[in-house]
């Protein structure tokens, strides 16, 4: 398989929790046929497993059933501003216990992976108007 990616930069997060691992990819368009899944962790919502809630023992079946697929689909770190570094530090560990990353299917960063992370939000929807039917 041809490297079509680039390697993750070692330079810490804005949050200033620590950088990516060594030899994880970095956001980077992903082209349409490539699979892949996103943990997104935040203070908010907390673990999200393509944008669903998850446990951490939940987390660790689902990154157990990937690292059986073939391919091995990639699998992305997305941590928000506000998550917390010690739990990014312990899904990263996770990751690499499940995963065999050195093959490049773990990948780190909030930025865009595909071309709909580059689509602006949705404006906010109007307020709905009663029917007569609500009443």
């Amino acid at each position: 398989m041809s490297v079509l990616f680039a390697l993750a930069l070692a330079a810490a997060p804005a949050n200033g929790c620590a950088g990516p691992r060594p030899g994880w990819l970095a956001p980077v368009l992903l082209p349409p046929s490539r699979h892949f899944n996103r943990i997104t962790v935040s203070a908010r919502d907390g673990i999200l497993w393509n944008g669903a809630p998850v446990t951490r023992p939940i987390l660790r079946q689902y990154l157990d059933f990937v690292a059986n697929m073939t391919p091995v689909p990639l699998t992305i770190l997305a941590p928000r501003h506000d998550a917390d570094c010690a739990l990014i530090e312990a899904l990263r560990d996770e990751i690499e216990a499940a995963l065999p990353c050195a093959a490049q299917v773990c990948g780190e960063g909030a930025g865009a992976w595909t071309e709909h992370d580059l689509l602006p939000a949705p404006p906010p929807m109007p307020p709905r108007r009663a029917r007569p039917s609500d009443r």
